[in-house]
């Protein structure tokens, strides 16, 4: 389990609200990207929430109010089609930012669920708006930001029309692995996914998941412990979905 609350967070009586001048994490676009004379209003503006693994964070067709980065935590991003069917679009980590799909809309086109107990930093629209138009880094991070989500939902968009099953839960697994990586190493995905989650993010079902699973497994390229996947051979993965160093 994530490590919640460093001894060095500073937290205010009226609730859970993280000093942004003591926050551990060195992955926050508005730190890392943010004027010096906006780091006050951030830090006195913004609200911070806990969330546990497993609740919704937020909610498609729901009314744009917040622009959250994750303090600590890991959290899916999914879109709803037709039958209740659920699309993982983008898996994100401490550091990330949510909501920004909302930005110059009046509803959130997404969802969010914490995949891990979660701490977020919430800011108003409004606020971050102007924060936004004050800082040429942080808009141009942004930018880039958005540039790379496109890139990735065009190649998405292609794999899911061209790969076969066994390809796409391969890439389903590396892109697990890429998102929450803790280090160099190939093994750990960095986080349990159950079968119908990975089948979201490779546009497949639950059932060709457990197929495909099994025989990497059978091929020596994963192994499996009970829901925890760790993949023992990376090279061979990327040769299923064709990716070469």
């Amino acid at each position: 389990m994530d490590n919640l609350l460093s001894k060095e967070i500073r937290v205010k009586p009226n609730g859970l609200n993280i000093d942004c001048y003591e926050c551990p994490s060195h992955h926050c676009s508005l730190l890392k990207y943010c004027l010096p004379e906006n780091i006050d209003l951030i830090n006195n503006r913004k609200r911070c929430m806990s969330v546990k693994k497993g609740q919704q964070v937020l909610y498609e067709r729901t009314l744009v109010d917040k622009i959250f980065f994750i303090q600590t935590g890991k959290v899916k991003v999914y879109k709803t089609g037709i039958n209740g069917k659920q699309q993982i679009i983008r898996l994100s980590k401490t550091g990330d930012i949510l909501g920004h799909r909302g930005l110059n809309r009046k509803l959130y086109p997404i969802s969010a669920i914490a995949l891990s107990d979660t701490i977020l930093c919430g800011l108003e629209v409004n606020d971050f708006v102007n924060v936004l138009q004050t800082n040429p880094n942080l808009a141009y991070h942004l930018m880039m930001f958005y540039a790379d989500e496109l890139y990735y939902s065009e190649i998405k968009t292609r794999n899911l029309a061209q790969f076969s099953v066994r390809e796409k839960v391969a890439d389903a697994l590396l892109n697990i692995q890429e998102s929450f990586k803790m280090s160099n190493e190939c093994e750990s995905l960095g986080v349990i996914l159950s079968r119908q989650e990975i089948a979201e993010i490779a546009g497949t079902t639950k059932e060709q998941v457990s197929k495909n699973l099994a025989d990497f497994k059978d091929e020596g390229i994963i192994q499996l412990n009970g829901k925890e996947i760790l993949i023992l051979d990376c090279e061979r993965l990327k040769g299923i979905v064709g990716i070469s160093e």
